[in-house]
């Protein structure tokens, strides 16, 4: 899974160089065997030439940044909601390393699913250019994949579960999902739904229950299928405006969601619901630059740059539940910010679709 692109990714994509394919046979080849017969283009040099800088590329190591704030999210909203578990930050850690393998495998499986349309289309990408072999790509996301139930399994039965259908969403939708018209967006957007509910899993099947839980995971879901949908049409020239609706929309429901949600739960403390609310101010001029900053402009770049931002302002989001839950959530969020900031200097580093 990533987050969206045309064929979608990950939530965003930027356009690579065109060049003059190879004419189509009518063999049946393996994207291994296609990889192996396409020309590459000219190699990068120094690092960036690397078998390291192409496993980072296929990674798109600033989206891993936004990840792992979602299952704690979750975990810190259902934990504040009154449950209790044995070694609850070693939960919160498991949890969210389950979230994070399977969206790095998800990464990997989309290129290799994507591997034929690769090689007509971005032949520099790490694949087709041979810079990564395929095989390498399938069993690292196996591997990836073993890894994230293994911990599943570790933190818990509801955990597990919740991996599980996490994974299978996250495989159905590089499989084929992601080419469905709304089917597609709706399934990148549960993906991250999904991870909010890994980590209100690993304390137990009564963490899905917690309405706190539920808004915040079914806001996520809605705010990243608006911005799929945006991203979906970022390489080609068309009005913005509907989408922009949509995931503007899709914020507010989001953030009063989840607001309404703790303000009726008497478990949080209200005197942090002020920081929550500051940060939530932030997220939202975040979102409102980014959108703005796209309607001014809304060339294939500018609406490229928006897709990116939008998705770097998960990050506070995330910050602003967190905060909701008290001293441990201040810590926390104090890292998600830090991650707000590395993301961006990465985001100039690497493509983040």
């Amino acid at each position: 899974m990533t987050e969206p692109r045309q064929r979608e990714d990950s939530l965003e994509r930027r356009p690579r160089e065109e060049s003059s394919p190879p004419e189509p046979t009518a063999t049946a080849e393996s994207p291994a065997r296609r990889a192996e017969s396409s020309p590459a283009p000219p190699a990068a040099s120094g690092f960036r030439a690397s078998a390291l800088w192409a496993w980072l590329e296929l990674f798109r190591v600033p989206n891993l940044l936004t990840v792992p704030g979602d299952a704690i999210a979750g975990f810190l909203l259902a934990r504040s909601a009154g449950l209790s578990a044995n070694r609850p930050y070693l939960r919160m850690a498991m949890a969210a390393a389950v979230s994070l393998l399977i969206y790095a495998a998800g990464l990997l499986w989309n290129d290799w699913f994507d591997l034929p349309e690769d090689l007509r289309q971005r032949p520099s990408r790490p694949l087709p250019s041979g810079r990564v072999r395929a095989g390498h790509v399938a069993l690292a996301a196996n591997v990836l994949v073993a890894a994230a139930i293994s911990v599943a399994a570790v933190a818990g039965q509801a955990t597990l579960w919740t991996a599980a259908v996490l994974g299978a969403v996250v495989l159905a939708y590089d499989m084929a999902l992601k080419r469905v018209r709304l089917i597609g967006p709706l399934a990148m957007g549960s993906c991250r739904g999904l991870s909010v509910l890994v980590g209100a899993a690993a304390l137990g099947a009564d963490g899905l229950t917690r309405a706190p839980v539920i808004a915040a995971a079914a806001g996520i879901t809605l705010y990243v299928a608006a911005v799929t949908w945006l991203a979906r049409g970022e390489t080609r020239q068309r009005p913005v405006g509907r989408q922009t609706a949509a995931i503007a929309a899709a914020f507010v429901v989001w953030l009063t969601a989840v607001g309404a949600a703790i303000h009726g739960a008497e478990e949080y403390d209200s005197d942090w619901r002020w920081a929550m609310l500051l940060v939530a101010c932030m997220a939202g001029l975040w979102v409102a630059a980014c959108l703005a900053t796209m309607g001014r402009n809304p060339e294939p770049p500018a609406v490229q740059h928006a897709v990116g931002g939008l998705i770097r302002g998960i990050i506070l989001v995330q910050a602003a539940l967190v905060l909701a839950t008290g001293w441990t959530g201040l810590t926390i969020a104090i890292a998600l910010m830090a991650c707000f900031l590395l993301n961006r200097v990465l985001g100039r580093l690497f493509y983040a679709s």
